[in-house]
C-alpha cells in the first residue's frame, strides 16, 4: 500500500476523502461522452482532409493522453483511499478490542 500526504490518518476523514473521490469520478464518467464526441469530431475532420487536419490529429493525440492519464491517476487514488479505509478500520477494530481485554484484565486477574 502505497501512502501518501494527500490520505488522512482516522477513519473518518479517509471516509470523507472517499466520498469526495467517488464524487470526482461520477464527474469523470459524466464527462466521458463530450470526450467522445469531441474526439469523433476531431476524427471525421481529419478523415475528410480538413486543412488543419495536422494540427487536429496532434490535438487529439494530447487530448487521449490526457484522459488516459486522468483516468489513470482517479483509478489509483481510489485505490489508495480504498487501501487506506481497510487499514483504519483495522486499526479502529484492534484498538476496540484492546480496550476491552483492558477492560477484562483486572477482572480475571482478581482473586474473588
Amino acid at each position: 500500500m502505497r501512502m501518501d500526504s494527500h490520505i488522512s490518518q482516522d477513519l473518518i476523514g479517509v471516509q470523507n476523502l472517499l466520498k469526495k473521490h467517488q464524487a470526482l469520478q461520477a464527474e469523470i464518467t459524466g464527462h466521458e461522452p463530450r470526450i467522445k464526441a469531441v474526439t469523433q469530431k476531431g476524427e471525421t475532420m481529419v478523415e475528410e482532409g480538413h486543412f488543419a487536419g495536422e494540427q487536429v490529429k496532434t490535438k487529439l493525440w494530447e487530448l487521449h493522453g490526457r484522459w488516459d492519464t486522468l483516468k489513470a491517476k482517479a483509478s489509483q487514488r481510489r485505490q489508495d483511499l480504498e487501501d487506506s479505509l481497510q487499514a483504519q478500520q483495522y486499526f479502529a477494530d484492534a484498538n476496540e478490542a484492546e480496550s476491552w481485554m483492558r477492560e477484562k484484565e483486572p477482572i480475571v486477574g482478581s482473586p474473588d
